[in-house]
């Protein structure tokens, strides 16, 4: 039977796939764009008196009812990265959320249903996906992340088939690995994320990246992850040359560095010519999201590969010259970051941050930079003796290279412990630089 009739025999609705879901099942969806469609979304929760413990895993992208109090114990929501959407049920612990790091879904681990299952292994895995080419298979669009193993290691496969979603190159999945497919009603809407980073905070921001963009050399491979701190390198990494691109996610703010020629991968030793990543993030009033959407789509010099490639340490090291950029919310006088969690509070996740920093330390002429702004928005100070009860290390001390914040750049490699201190101090607000070194003085002087 050739692909094109396997289609049409696969063809449900989407009523149809909400009845799919049982008691028990654990459930993973697409990261973005919407992880669920709305009349698929409403057909689940019509069935919510015969369901129970249904395990739904993903990065939430939109406001479902299944995030309100009173429901938790039949949609047992997870997630691996706090988005606004579910930030209150987690803190509120009804939505679950798991420490992740995506490079270890590789090799046994994909293998062993014993051991990861938090995107493999599933009962139902629903993957928004373009139509099919005319070869049978289907693009995961903007957004890859752990759609492949999940597709290949699920029970049951089925595939959300988006008209809108750009056709793109790298992983892929063919209509003979779905079980169902479902066109869709209506596309489904990018959810933007609207920065949380304003006024004056916005401005620190600017400082921090036009800091951190001189430590990019000509010819460097950059990853950039979330948050405003890295992100705000970009812009002013106009007057650079050659640059490569091998991150997690790629931002509307890059475009223009695409159009203009920096980056154009040429200098690149693995994946040359070619940008490397496993989805685009849509930002709140950007008017490059679209131009970069087009950009992507059926272009062969972007390549979307799943996260747990993306994320393998020993792939990431494999190219020179490679720079990890990346934000975090605290950091304590030893150098350690906090990243995920502060003080109790759950922030987002941990993302490939963890990995790409270690990669760039195994790469020849690599090198991390971390990225903070050096208050808080109600003014408490970011640089902290020690690490608040209740936070979370997320980059140990022994990786962190260069530390920027809108006070300066300092590089931690071979500092004692007394040498790592003042250095930190000597980027922290000046507000707060004395009580540091009083407490510095505890810590690390007879």
């Amino acid at each position: 039977m050739d692909w094109k009739s396997q289609y049409e025999d696969k063809l449900i609705s989407e009523e149809e796939a909400a009845r799919l879901v049982a008691p028990g099942h654990h459930v993973v969806f697409s990261l973005c764009p919407m992880p669920v469609p709305p009349v698929m979304a409403r057909a689940l929760l019509e069935r919510k008196q015969e369901l129970q413990n249904v395990f739904m895993t993903t990065t939430w992208y939109g406001d479902y009812p299944w995030f309100q109090p009173g429901l938790e114990e039949i949609f047992r929501v997870r997630t691996s990265f706090v988005t606004p959407f579910v930030r209150e049920g987690a803190r509120q612990k009804r939505i679950e959320t798991f420490f992740w790091v995506p490079g270890l879904g590789n090799g046994e681990r994909q293998q062993d249903p014993n051991r990861g299952r938090i995107h493999q292994f599933a009962d139902l895995c629903f993957a928004v996906v373009t139509p099919p080419d005319d070869d049978g298979y289907c693009s995961f669009g903007h957004s890859v992340w752990w759609l492949p193993t999940a597709i290949r290691t699920a029970k049951v496969a089925v595939g959300l088939v988006d008209e809108t979603l750009p056709h793109t190159f790298g992983d892929r999945v063919h209509v003979n690995q779905l079980h169902y497919l479902v066109p869709l009603s209506r596309p489904l809407p990018d959810f933007r994320a609207g920065s949380v980073t304003v006024g004056h905070q916005w401005e620190q921001a600017q400082v921090v990246g036009a800091l951190a963009s001189e430590l990019v050399r000509d010819g460097d491979t950059l990853q950039i992850g979330f948050g405003a701190p890295s992100e705000s390198v970009i812009p002013f990494l106009a007057g650079k040359n050659d640059l490569g691109i091998d991150t997690e996610m790629l931002y509307p703010s890059l475009y223009p560095l695409f159009e203009a020629g920096v980056i154009n991968n040429a200098r690149k030793n693995v994946n040359r010519g070619k940008t490397i990543a496993t989805g685009m993030t849509p930002v709140e009033g950007d008017p490059n999201w679209e131009r970069f959407r087009a950009l992507v789509h059926r272009n062969p010099d972007f390549e979307f590969r799943d996260i747990a490639y993306m994320c393998h340490v020993p792939r990431i090291a494999s190219n020179n010259d490679m720079v990890a950029i990346n934000t975090a919310v605290g950091v304590d006088l030893y150098g350690q970051v906090a990243v995920e969690q502060w003080q109790g509070l759950v922030i987002g996740g941990i993302g490939g941050q963890l990995e790409y920093t270690v990669g760039s330390h195994y790469s020849r002429g690599g090198r991390s930079i971390t990225c903070l702004l050096s208050t808080t928005p109600d003014g408490q100070s970011r640089i902290v003796p020690r690490l608040p009860e209740d936070s979370l290390v997320t980059i140990p001390a022994s990786y962190v290279d260069y530390l920027v914040t809108e006070y300066g750049v300092v590089n931690l490699e071979f500092k004692t412990r007394r040498e790592r201190a003042e250095a930190i101090i000597s980027i922290a607000h000046p507000d707060f630089r004395h009580e540091l070194m009083r407490e510095a003085r505890k810590m690390f002087w007879p």
